[in-house]
């Protein structure tokens, strides 16, 4: 016997649009430090984020341009957030993600 299963126009789009993760991180990066005249408190630097999930797996990745921010869909969970940006000293971030909410990070990198 076959079953079929019978989806009214337009439930197939609601059911890919409900399956959308809710949860994850969104951030920036910016540089402390570095000579006198360097970038201005808080400007906003290109980087690359991974995000890996406590069995140490990468979860997540991101790749951003000067001035941009970043964001990583993520199931609730904790997780590592690595950051890098050329020779600048990224602190590694320890992220909880809470359902149906965005965490967001302010990664600052010391410049020397």
């Amino acid at each position: 016997m076959i079953c079929l299963s019978l989806l009214p126009i337009g439930t197939t789009e609601a059911l890919l649009l409900w399956s959308q993760p809710d949860s994850g991180v969104r951030g920036w990066l910016t540089y402390e430090g570095g000579p006198v005249g360097h970038d201005p408190p808080g400007f906003q630097r290109p980087g690359s984020v991974v995000v890996d999930a406590e069995d140490g797996l990468e979860a997540g990745a991101a790749s951003f341009a000067e001035g941009e921010s970043f964001a990583i869909d993520l199931k609730p969970g904790t997780y590592l957030l690595i950051a890098d940006s050329g020779d600048a000293r990224c602190p590694d971030l320890t992220v909880v993600i809470q359902p149906h909410l965005f965490a967001t990070v302010l990664v600052t990198c010391e410049v020397r």
